[in-house]
């Protein structure tokens, strides 16, 4: 019932912005020629608002020289983080910060949260290069009616604890660990613990209340959801992908821009993407740093467990393609074959071809 009343919320307040007559896509505003309702279910303080969409955000209007007004809607204020695609199909947003686990119509995209040893920059530079081939990474997008801008790609997730410590893979066993992602449910259970389902907005009530003693999440998230006064443990040796966030816009958005304005909002998406995920890197790796100083305990896993965890977790992908049907498993091989083509070796650097994006206006 409680993800009912959320979902009846959401739609009742998708119902009053239209009405209030904010439902009706890209529209001219205080000079500007076009203005775009960005939705974030993020909130001002996350790294990914701050080096993410307030900068696509400068860069649009700079570029523009004003034609192009971008609104910054951040915390769900115009609906709620499983609504996305509602959003942009209704007009009540013209781009959305998504989490594409909770949309059946995106779900290929979560192959890039499964064990494949991709460390963080190979996955965004593989993502934000499947936005340039056609595959069924691509053609899901279009059959969605969105386009994807920015991938909003962040440090890896580690299991963390509230007072159990982690020196090992057995002392993971029987922990009850949040987490939103399907995938990370199956991996942690993999783990022998139990996967709880929950937003990242959820765990602080759920680890506070004690319906779960441990989390799966970043590090660079931990403060400003207060995890860092509720945590005591983590694992760093044992990464799991980050979730496959995505900036999306809707269609009719897109298509209603001039090919400048096109052009303009296509290299805004690169440059974020970029630097969002250089942010999220080295906050993470300074977050940890202040918290382990602040007695925060760092477990080193003996070797033997770390080949254990490989083992358990080897099959994950073809399971995953298996259980999903479709083009999974063509979606898991792309995924692979862009994987193998990037470096992931310092900064990221995101080739801008608007010539060979897939998604023409």
């Amino acid at each position: 019932m409680p993800g009912l009343a959320r979902r009846i919320g959401a739609a009742l307040s998708v119902l009053a912005l239209t009405a209030c007559g904010l439902g009706e896509g890209a529209v001219e505003d205080d000079g500007a020629q076009v203005t775009l309702r960005f939705a974030l279910y993020i909130s001002d303080q996350n790294v990914y608002y701050q080096e993410g969409a307030e900068p696509f955000k400068g860069y649009v209007e700079e570029h523009s020289g004003g034609e192009i007004a971008v609104e910054l809607y951040p915390a769900e204020q115009l609906g709620n983080a499983r609504d996305s695609l509602a959003m942009l199909r209704s007009g009540i947003a013209d781009l959305a910060f998504t989490i594409p686990t909770y949309e059946p119509e995106l779900r290929y995209s979560t192959g890039w949260e499964l064990p494949l040893g991709m460390d963080t920059e190979q996955i965004v530079e593989g993502r934000w290069a499947s936005y340039h081939e056609d595959g069924p990474l691509a053609e899901q997008y279009r059959d969605a009616g969105v386009v994807p801008l920015v991938t909003n790609t962040g440090s890896p997730f580690h299991v963390s604890s509230t007072s159990r410590p982690l020196p090992d893979l057995e002392s993971v066993r029987g922990l009850r660990i949040r987490t939103g992602s399907d995938i990370h449910m199956d991996l942690v259970e993999r783990l022998g613990a139990n996967a709880v389902e929950g937003a990242s907005s959820e765990q602080f009530e759920q680890l506070d209340r004690d319906i779960v003693n441990g989390t799966v999440f970043h590090y660079g998230g931990y403060r400003a959801n207060g995890l860092d006064t509720l945590l005591g443990h983590s694992a760093p040796d044992v990464p799991l992908p980050p979730p496959a966030q995505n900036t999306f816009m809707s269609q009719e958005t897109w298509e209603g821009l001039s090919e400048e304005h096109r052009r303009i909002v296509y290299e805004a998406g690169r440059r974020v993407s970029e630097d969002s995920t250089t942010a999220s890197i080295a906050e993470s790796d300074a977050e940890l740093d202040a918290f382990t100083a602040d007695g925060f305990s760092e477990h080193t896993w003996p070797q033997e467990d770390l080949d254990r965890v490989d083992a358990l977790f080897a099959d994950a992908p073809e399971q995953w393609a298996e259980d999903l049907g479709g083009d999974a498993g063509g979606a898991l091989e792309q995924i692979e074959q862009l994987g193998a083509r990037t470096d992931g070796q310092g900064p990221t650097e995101l080739e801008a071809d608007f010539e060979s994006f897939r998604f023409p206006g």
